[in-house]
Parts: structure tokens; sequence; C-alpha cells
């Protein structure tokens, strides 16, 4: 805890960082992920998207199955590939691999959402299971109008194990159920809930242009620093830190993620 402009005023940092809030949100997609695939093990798993869970996925997964393959389609994610049991491939890479049949997956992950892999590249697999993460949060026209999660899906509807992440946040507004802006949101709402308590002059968000960071600059360290940062900055006459913890607590848990069978 450190002082404001007198000693009147105290400045204090929550002990949750963004990126803790971020690891949260992939742990109950993971969850949701597992229930799924009731435990079964596979040969050969393909996760397509590092972007922002992929790489937390793709380890959890790595202990079910003989290979994992992470596909991205920029070549600098592999710098957020730290273990020797996932394989990274760019797109094109992988695509060069399944033209020399050196790819056989038996269980695909799908996480690029909007703008993401070609469901006509999709449909030339034979997997067992696939799994594609919807991106669609609250109704918004445009969104759901550039999503195309269900053309994905739809050819292996008769011949696999089909199912739909979907993530939500209970009686919260969420535009997408993307990692980033569920992180977002969850920030941004504890923060306003933060400056009504007694005491407080206010609660700042400690959040960046995190995308423009890793996607404009390329700068995985830069990324990682920024997000390793107190999610929230409060300003008060109180020691509210509980309060504070307590309450980002609180809206980390309205987050609700699950599979829909199809």
């Amino acid at each position: 805890m450190k002082y404001g402009i007198t000693e009147t005023v105290k400045t204090i940092d929550t002990k949750t960082r963004v990126i803790d809030i971020i690891t949260e949100i992939a742990k109950k997609k993971y969850n949701a992920i597992r229930n799924f695939l009731e435990g079964e093990e596979f040969k050969e798993v393909v996760v397509f998207g590092v972007y922002l869970w992929g790489n937390y996925v793709a380890q959890k997964l790595s202990k079910y199955a003989e290979k994992v393959y992470l596909v991205d389609i920029y070549e600098f994610m592999k710098g957020f590939v730290s273990n020797n049991s996932i394989e990274f491939l760019s797109l094109n890479e992988f695509k060069l691999k399944f033209m020399k049949n050196e790819v056989n997956p038996d269980l695909i992950v799908d996480l690029t959402g909007l703008g993401g892999i070609e469901p006509e590249f999709l449909a030339k697999f034979d997997p067992k299971v696939v799994i594609v993460e919807d991106p669609k949060g609250v109704f918004d026209v445009d969104i759901y109008e550039a999503d195309n999660t269900y053309k994905r899906v739809a050819p292996f509807i008769e011949k696999a194990k089909v199912g739909i992440l979907k993530t939500y946040r209970k009686a919260k507004v969420s535009k997408t159920s993307g990692t980033m802006t569920l992180t977002i949101d969850t920030i941004v709402d504890a923060s306003r809930e933060i400056t009504s308590l007694d005491g407080v002059l206010y609660a700042i968000p400690n959040l960046r242009y995190y995308e423009g960071i890793l996607f404009h600059e390329n700068d995985i360290h830069k990324f990682l620093s920024e997000i390793s940062q107190p999610a929230i900055t409060i300003s008060s006459l109180n020691d509210v830190l509980d309060e504070a913890e307590e309450i980002l607590s609180n809206n980390v848990n309205s987050i609700y993620s699950f599979v829909e069978k199809l």
C-alpha cells in the first residue's frame, strides 16, 4: 500500500493480476472441455489458435494424448510454447503436413473464433471428436452474422462427437465469449463496484490494448509483462483491499463455461 497526494489517501493495488483472471477463465473453459471428453484419451490432438488460451489447453490435453499440435497463423506465437510435449506449427506448416498425410488428428479443438480457421479446411479431417469455441456472447447482429461456428462443425455432425464451447457471464453482458473480452469486462465491472465502497475515491482498471502489443508489435515479453500488472489500482481513505479482492473474485465466479453436444 502506498499513499496518495497526502497520507490521508491510500493507493492500493489488487493482489489479483490481469494474468490471474485470464488463467481463471482458461481453467473454466478447459474444465468444460475435459467434462465433455469424459476422460477419453487420444493419439493425436490439434488445437487451432494460441491466443489467448490455446497454449493452456494444449498443455493440459498433452496429458491425455500421444501427440499435440498447437497451430496458429502467426509464426511468432511459437514464443508462448515452452512445453516440449507440444509441437507448434504455423498454419501453412500444418497444411503442408496434412498434404503429405503426416497428420491425422482424432481430436480437433478450434479456438480461432471470428475470422478464424476456414470451415472448408476443417471439413477435410476425419476426427473422433471436434470441439469449436463459439465466440458469441450477448446478441449483437454484426457479431452473429460474422460467426460461422456451426458451418465449421456441420461436416462432422453425423460422423464424430461434436461439441460447441460456450462461455457466458451470469447476469452480466459481454459481447463475445473471448477470453480477453471476458477479462476486460470482469475488471471494468469490478472497478465500478469497488468505486461504490465507502471511502473509495476511484478505482482504475489497469488495462492496455494488449492485442496491439502482441499482434502489431509482436512483442511477447512486453505482453506478458503488461498482463502481469495488478488488475485494479484504488484510491481510498480506507484499506479496502479485502473487499476489492472479494468483488473481483465474485465477478470471475460469474463466468460459466460449458460444451454443448450436438
